[in-house]
């Protein structure tokens, strides 16, 4: 007898629950050192995720969780290998394949294909192959494995999110997230409270960072989070619902704020541009809204944006720096055709570095850059072609003036979420961002989820 749909069968949870038992065991007890609280602490967070996952009623809040755990980055270091740091967001990531993988292979879950299959698998096997030109090939393989763990998040979201309630769910549920986050960094631009050391001084202002190693990479979850929300705020029918969504993306902005994160700003402001565009709200209503937008930004700003601290960065020559650092890496992309190997940037810049630029800052700081190094053209032209691929399948939705507003309100905060995070990528690596995948999955389930309506359509009863 099969089990309810969405619900885990006996079969699954204990095949889930041998593999995971034995995976689990092994990581703590090599990537722990054998510390006590280390120990107890990851065992049972990681069994907490297992019953959570194989027996939960609504599968997108897998999603969600995933999110949680990808939102506590460094602080959710639960294992240190050689040169892999095992996060809890990889631990759990497994555990929520294993799932998918035995639903499939029991065949109560259809997988199909998608816009972004073939040139992924080809930027993929070019990561695979890279490792053969790489200087140190153990880093190259932990790369490898971070960016597939990072996109296969994407395909999580296709074949689990396989409706519009769930989608929702899923931007709902990422946005509650930023928002505490951004909760989090307000406390600590303020000197209020903070989550352990991570407070870093830049000039006169404190950036906030919360979970994250970086300013930036918290900046980028949250104009994701701001830009998947902003059109359920325009499509919602009830005013608490609204008013809800509008708050949640505004502790999330005051969090995108205290980061003090140009890239992060700039990508949640060309999101906004982009989710005012496309919507389907009348012109004088996208007007007022574009108003109100900049009215939020300029208060912003004025509260948390710390002027000597951009002084500082003007006299610092940051903006040459970056032409230095990208000079630099052209030089080494022409060096090495074939790249340097997946991860390896750090390793092979020095011997590139401008004099002008200090010797701490060893990455590109330009996702493009960074692929065209470590992979050569065929990489970045594969990555490229990846999110082609995407937007020409997110748009059909866009252009279906069939679907509902709900629907494409999902493609639509999808969509301006990835060009957002596509210009960030100008200023900052981004492409293992699992921020970045999660809006590019809930693009291609918007796709997904509208091929399948056609299809039933299209089918006779």
């Amino acid at each position: 007898m099969n089990a309810p749909a969405g619900i885990a069968a006996p079969a699954d949870r204990t095949g889930i629950a041998v593999i995971a038992t034995a995976v689990l065991t092994a990581l703590a007890v090599f990537g722990t050192h054998g510390e006590p609280l280390m120990l107890v602490a990851y065992v049972a967070a990681l069994v907490v995720a297992l019953a959570l996952i194989a027996g939960i009623e609504h599968h997108e809040l897998m999603i969600v969780l995933l999110v949680g755990a990808a939102a506590l980055d460094v602080t959710g270091r639960i294992a240190t290998i050689g040169p892999a740091r095992i996060t809890l967001y990889q631990g759990l990531f497994a555990l929520v394949a294993l799932l998918l993988v035995s639903r499939a292979a029991a065949g109560r879950l259809r997988l199909h294909a998608t816009p972004i299959d073939v040139p992924l698998l080809a930027f993929v096997a070019l990561m695979l192959v890279s490792l053969l030109v790489a200087r140190d090939r153990a880093v190259a393989a932990v790369q490898t494995a971070s960016f597939i763990s990072s996109a296969l998040l994407a395909y999580v979201i296709v074949y689990v999110a396989t409706d519009i309630r769930k989608l929702r769910w899923v931007v709902i549920g990422t946005a509650a997230i930023a928002a505490g986050v951004g909760v989090l960094g307000v406390l600590e631009h303020l000197h209020i409270f903070t989550v352990g050391s991570y407070l870093q001084i830049w000039g006169q202002a404190i950036r906030a960072k919360v979970t994250f190693g970086d300013p930036n990479i918290m900046a980028s979850f949250e104009a994701t989070a701001i830009a998947l929300a902003a059109p359920l705020v325009l499509v919602a029918r009830r005013w608490p619902e609204r008013l809800a969504l509008t708050g949640l993306i505004g502790l999330a902005a005051a969090g995108l704020f205290a980061t003090g994160s140009r890239g992060g700003m700039g990508a949640a402001l060309i999101a906004i541009v982009v989710v005012l565009a496309l919507s389907r709200l009348p012109r004088p209503l996208k007007g007022a809204v574009l108003l109100g937008g900049a009215t939020l930004l300029v208060i912003g700003a004025a509260l948390f944006f710390d002027v000597s601290w951009l002084e500082s960065e003007i006299l610092d020559n940051s903006a040459l720096t970056r032409v230095y650092m990208g000079a630099s890496s052209l030089q080494m992309a022409a060096e090495n055709p074939l790249g340097v190997g997946a991860g390896n940037y750090p390793l092979v810049y020095p011997f590139f570095r401008n004099v002008a630029v200090r010797s701490t800052l060893v990455e590109s700081h330009t996702a493009y850059l960074t692929i065209l190094v470590e992979m050569g053209v065929a990489g970045l032209v594969a990555f490229l072609v990846i999110l082609w691929r995407y937007a020409v399948g997110t748009l059909t939705v866009l252009r279906d003036r069939a679907v509902s507003d709900e629907l494409h309100a999902l493609a639509l905060g999808s969509i301006a979420a990835v060009v957002g995070m596509a210009a960030q990528a100008f200023t900052y690596s981004l492409e293992t961002s699992k921020f970045w995948w999660l809006a590019i999955g809930i693009g291609i389930a918007t796709w997904a989820v509208r091929r399948r309506a056609r299809d039933e359509v299209a089918t006779p009863a």
